[in-house]
């Protein structure tokens, strides 16, 4: 929860790949792994400023996209699990949480992701939460079946108040089911850039301009 000025958790919604392939002609496999590369980037940017930070990688929805589309994403972001997260996770003693359904995941995705999770539940400077196969309502459901009562955030997946969420990709100004609860009074920015072309320098000026403005909390 963000008070005077103090910003501890982010969430990204890294909006427009596809629409970034087709406008600069590339490969969408190609396309997304920019993506990858620009979504790491972004975390290491994050960390350095905050303790936690949730993206929103893959909906329980997004896995009913055609088998084109969808295996480019299932590939490379089992890459970025594989050969790009752990190297800045030993860095900034990132953990990374996984948030979603194991069970709608393809089996190599799930064993990349259990085991990134594994290699870095023993970090504690910072969280990354991941949301791959994420639907609130299954959060909740789950939260419930754990607790067998009345639910809290801390119950959740994701189990703290996000403070800032950044939308890229323009367009319609949607939250696509992200962490709803955990958003309730989180500053929105949806921006034009497509994701692949956010920049650190876009993301500090965000960063600063949401710590400035604190938030109100409802009141």
């Amino acid at each position: 929860m963000q008070t005077s000025g103090k910003i501890r958790h982010i969430g990204l919604i890294p909006d427009g790949s596809r629409r970034w392939a087709k406008e600069n002609a590339m490969d969408l496999l190609d396309a997304y792994h920019v993506s990858m590369q620009r979504l790491l980037r972004f975390i290491e940017s994050a960390v350095m400023l905050v303790d936690e930070v949730s993206v929103y990688m893959l909906s329980k929805e997004n896995l009913k996209r055609e088998a084109f589309e969808l295996d480019a994403v299932l590939e490379t972001e089992d890459y970025f699990l594989r050969n790009l997260m752990p190297e800045l996770c030993r860095k900034y003693a990132i953990r990374v949480v996984h948030a979603g359904e194991k069970r709608y995941l393809p089996d190599f995705l799930r064993q990349s992701l259990a085991w990134l999770c594994e290699e870095t539940c023993g970090f504690q400077d910072k969280t990354v939460n991941l949301l791959l196969g994420y639907n609130p309502l299954d959060e909740i459901n789950a939260a419930f079946a754990r607790t067998g009562g009345k639910v809290e955030i801390k119950d959740l997946l994701v189990s703290s108040e996000v403070d800032v969420v950044i939308r890229t990709g323009g367009g319609r100004v949607i939250s696509s089911n992200f962490l709803p609860l955990q958003c309730a009074y989180s500053s929105f920015y949806i921006i034009d850039e497509y994701f692949n072309d956010f920049t650190d320098e876009r993301f500090k000026d965000i960063y600063n301009d949401a710590r400035d403005q604190g938030a109100k909390m409802g009141k």
